[in-house]
């Protein structure tokens, strides 16, 4: 139940993130959230996934008897280099430079 849950997050993300790139969506989406009800909701689908891969993430590490071994899994370090990003640009939300860095 947890996997389909995780499975359907990830579309909807990657979904979210693929709609947001169309053409008619970029005046919207640099005009920022606050004043554009469009960016809004993608802005609220982009946090809510990466909440939610937050907590199943910080879930994982808790739950791990062997911390080192699960820090040196591949696939653990791709989720965290995944989930870093959005909290860097949300910290940094001022800095106009970060734009290029969302895409990373």
């Amino acid at each position: 139940v947890i996997a389909v849950f995780d499975i359907v997050v990830i579309v909807l993300a990657v979904a979210a993130f693929c709609i947001e790139t169309l053409p008619q969506y970029h005046a919207s989406i640099r005009e920022g959230w606050e004043e554009n009800s469009t960016a809004a909701v993608f802005f609220g689908i982009e946090a809510s996934c990466m909440i939610i891969f937050t907590v199943e993430f910080l879930l994982r590490v808790i739950s791990c008897p062997n911390k080192i071994q699960f820090c040196k899994g591949l696939l653990n370090i791709i989720d965290l280099i995944t989930i870093l990003p959005f909290y860097v640009t949300l910290s940094l939300a001022k800095e106009a430079a970060l734009d290029s860095f969302v895409v990373l």
